[in-house]
């Protein structure tokens, strides 16, 4: 038996529990991610999860500073280093240059 979604809002194709492709296996234990305000560090650890929060936080950081696009848009919104959080916006625009953690 095959599971059925509501079929206005997601066609008319069957729903998949799997992620397309061919997941790891600790990925399909994974909520998809969202993008929220959130914790620097917890956002540099979910790019470099397998560094200590720390260096998480410089790499995220060098590179945050290699992508100028990246450091001009955040500039414009009035982007403040100083803070521990990105707002939800800041998070969106590091996910659009950078891809998804």
């Amino acid at each position: 038996m095959k599971n059925k979604i509501n079929s206005a809002q997601y066609g008319n194709e069957p729903f998949s529990p799997k992620w397309p492709g061919v997941p790891y296996a600790e990925d399909e234990l994974l909520p998809p991610f969202q993008c929220r305000t959130m914790k620097k560090a917890t956002l540099a650890s979910l790019y470099f999860p397998d560094d200590n929060v720390e260096a998480a936080k410089q790499h995220l950081r060098r590179w945050m500073a290699y992508c100028k696009p990246l450091t001009e848009e955040l500039r414009s919104m009035g982007y403040n280093p100083s803070l521990h959080s990105f707002m939800k916006r800041e998070v969106e625009v590091i996910v659009k240059h950078l891809g998804e953690p």
